[in-house]
């Protein structure tokens, strides 16, 4: 059957960027149409394109009012399926489309999920959790992956970060030396705050200054503000504090090295006032640290703390605990196609579902702390696996 070329619509098809429209319009002129358009009848009486686009466009352009189609009776969500898989399957896509592509296919309510695509076109998991991963970056993002001015493995790490105008920062950044990674990049865009002690963190926290926190590859926590006003002011006070601290040091170190007889009157006067000074300074302090710290326990953590302290605490996981923890719960996985990250990724997405409050996070701690006291073999080990049943019945 033919239709009319301007009763076609382009909806689902991730690709933005032909070549060769020029050339295949040629060729269509000399020879005709040889492949027909694949389309569905959408619900507003217009055909929707399922595949052939360069050639709807190379029509278009040398005027066609007709084309000739293959129709398809599909539904909307095969409709939108349909074209973002075929163009998979060309591998004609470059990496943003692709990561556009497989966000638009996952769909909740019919529980298209990342494993069932995975399955159902022979694509690994891990591939696919990956692409879902990098949906959330700014297109400029994806367009620096396409151009290769940005490394996958670059592109990962920023998904860490929220904020769109920072990614592109950040990504920028990174383009200018290929080794760089996101703490790199972050030193050279952000401003690490200073901390001396968990009570100016929380207060930061508190303020929502906090852009980001990233640990190095030595397990120390830096601690990021995308406001430079803000940085300024605790960098101001934290010097102020270092400052007081070094003189206080200093004035030590002169007193003790004043030529002054201890067992005069006065020296032993002098030493009981210092004695005095110090205690009470210490107690000031301790009281402080007291009813800071009580202040701190009798908050109620929400939601949001308890997920974020989830995901921190699984990244510190073992891969084999992961391991163990995913075949406990029946969760398939093939090792081979798999790397740590993609392990504790799993892991957290299994205990999300569980893990509401900070009571069931401590249980789950526990757990993972049993594991590692009482699995000391191999994963699929007989004997490991009874030994940690009998511990866990216990």
């Amino acid at each position: 059957m033919t239709i009319k070329t301007n009763d076609i619509e382009i909806k689902y098809n991730p690709r933005t960027t032909f070549e060769g429209i020029d050339e295949l319009a040629r060729s269509i002129r000399e020879l005709g149409i040889l492949q027909p358009l694949a389309v569905s009848r959408g619900s507003n009486g217009k055909y929707v394109l399922l595949d052939g686009q360069r050639r709807l466009l190379a029509c278009k352009k040398l005027g066609l009012a007709e084309v000739p189609v293959i129709e398809r009776d599909l539904n909307e969500s095969q409709q939108k399926e349909v074209p973002i898989a075929t163009d998979f399957f060309k591998d004609k896509l470059k990496i943003s489309e692709k990561i556009i592509g497989v966000a638009n296919l996952i769909n909740k309510e019919q529980k298209v999920t990342d494993k069932v695509l995975a399955k159902r076109y022979g694509w690994s998991v891990a591939e696919v959790r990956r692409l879902l991963k990098l949906a959330i970056l700014h297109p400029k993002v994806l367009n620096m992956l396409d151009n290769e001015g940005l490394k996958v493995a670059q592109a990962l790490e920023l998904t860490r970060v929220k904020r769109e105008d920072m990614q592109i920062k950040l990504a920028d950044a990174m383009s200018q030396r290929k080794w760089y990674g996101l703490l790199d990049a972050l030193e050279d865009v952000a401003f690490e705050l200073p901390f001396d002690d968990v009570f100016n963190y929380e207060e930061a926290k508190k303020d929502k200054k906090i852009g980001i926190a990233i640990k190095d590859e030595d397990g120390n926590e830096h601690v990021f503000t995308y406001d430079e006003g803000y940085y300024k002011e605790k960098r101001e006070a934290y010097d102020g504090r270092m400052k007081s601290a070094y003189h206080q040091q200093e004035m030590r170190v002169q007193s003790k090295e004043k030529k002054v007889d201890p067992k005069t009157p006065e020296a032993k006067e002098q030493r009981k006032k210092e004695r005095q000074k110090a205690q009470d300074a210490f107690a000031l302090k301790l009281g402080a640290f007291r009813d800071g710290t009580l202040k701190f326990l009798s908050n109620q953590p929400t939601g949001e703390d308890v997920s974020g302290l989830l995901e921190k605490f699984i990244r510190g996981v073992s891969m084999d605990n992961c391991k163990l923890i995913l075949k406990a719960f029946e969760v398939p996985f093939k090792a081979s196609e798999m790397q740590s990250a993609d392990y504790k990724e799993a892991v957290v997405q299994l205990f999300s579902q569980h893990v509401k409050t900070e009571l069931q996070l401590i249980k789950l701690i526990q757990y993972v702390d049993l594991l590692s006291n009482t699995y000391k073999t191999t994963m699929f080990e007989f004997d490991g696996l009874k030994k940690m049943i009998v511990q866990l019945n216990k």
